[in-house]
């Protein structure tokens, strides 16, 4: 979310998250000061200072009307089923455009995860385990969609589409037609050996992912019983392979890889359901799930520079995040050697 927020100190009353709170009747509170988090074109998230049933931050989250009642099933009949504290969820609300939808949550606070300390690791991955074994494949869960290889051969081809016409732009820099070029061969590459990323994953269970599990939607905070995981932002939520939520946690990385995932941990909890998962597997699961991150956010990044209330410099940086971690995701998932000069 960055750090320079903006503070909303008058027309609080007014304000469409307010008004929206008050609906739900848990306090006639009006917030002592709105702190804008994120603002995008289909969606923002506010912080109600003040509001809550104790007078605590209330997180009020606007979104696209899907990807809202998927994130609020999740919250109220996924995450109650983990044997571990889940993030308070005080309701939801459809907003006045029709096509939206208001959540309302807890202010989880705690601090990022963070993938230099062991026991954020620890954490971490223990939680991801109870996440996947606990979460059964029934009536409520069946309906979330497919996060696993059919989505994310999706989005490669929607890159291969997209990319020559993007690249052929005037108004782009040499720099730039590197990082689109860069892609565009590592999603080649890719896609001549997409068939054996689905065999390996055709080997393994499939399991409820987060599917946007980075370190900004998973937090570490004070429990009852200790330092435990808060997880957030749920509207990617699916079906995909084991263990791959479990390497999108050091994702996006712009320097030197930290350390990785506590595999043994997660293997400790999930090998009561799937006991011949070994951690040379999980291992390779995690790598994959980089990968699938890869392809996802650059799939989706590419459209936004057809979109005028983007800067045009931001897409680009953001670009250069997700290719590189595209280039380290390939080389980790599939085996192929490093590029030289990477």
């Amino acid at each position: 979310m960055g750090s320079k927020r903006k503070v909303l100190t008058t027309g609080l009353s007014e304000h469409p998250a307010t008004r929206a709170w008050r609906t739900l009747g848990l306090t006639p509170l009006d917030p002592d000061r709105i702190i804008v988090f994120k603002r995008k074109e289909r969606g923002a998230v506010f912080g109600l200072d003040g509001v809550g049933p104790e007078r605590e931050s209330v997180i009020a989250k606007l979104c696209t009307r899907d990807k809202g009642l998927r994130e609020r099933k999740v919250y109220e009949h996924v995450l109650p089923r983990l044997p571990c504290p889940a993030v308070d969820y005080y309701g939801s609300v459809d907003a006045a455009d029709g096509g939206s939808v208001w959540l309302f949550l807890e202010d989880v606070g705690g601090e990022p995860y963070d993938p230099d300390k062991r026991l954020h690791r620890t954490l971490a991955a223990r939680w991801l385990g109870e996440l996947e074994a606990h979460t059964e494949h029934d009536g409520v869960t069946a309906g979330f969609p497919d996060r696993g290889t059919a989505f994310h051969s999706e989005c490669l081809a929607s890159i291969v589409e997209t990319l020559p016409e993007i690249r052929q732009r005037p108004s782009l820099q040499s720099l730039d037609v590197e990082i689109l070029d860069r892609i565009g061969g590592a999603c080649r590459i890719l896609g001549g050996m997409w068939s054996e990323v689905e065999d390996f994953c055709a080997t393994v269970p499939a399991a409820f992912a987060h599917s946007d599990c980075l370190s900004k939607n998973v937090h570490i905070r004070d429990g009852a019983s200790g330092p435990c995981v808060a997880a957030f932002d749920w509207g990617g939520a699916g079906w995909a392979p084991v263990g791959t939520d479990l390497g999108q946690l050091a994702l996006p990385r712009r320097g030197p890889p930290g350390d990785g995932p506590d595999y043994d941990a997660y293997r400790a909890v999930v090998a009561g359901r799937w006991p011949d998962l070994d951690t040379e597997t999980i291992a390779r699961l995690a790598q994959v799930g980089q990968l699938f991150w890869a392809l996802k956010v650059i799939s989706r990044g590419l459209p936004e520079f057809d979109r005028d209330w983007r800067d045009p410099e931001h897409v680009l940086a953001d670009m250069h995040v997700y290719e590189r971690a595209l280039a380290r995701s390939l080389v980790d998932a599939t085996g192929l050697p490093e590029p030289v000069g990477s």
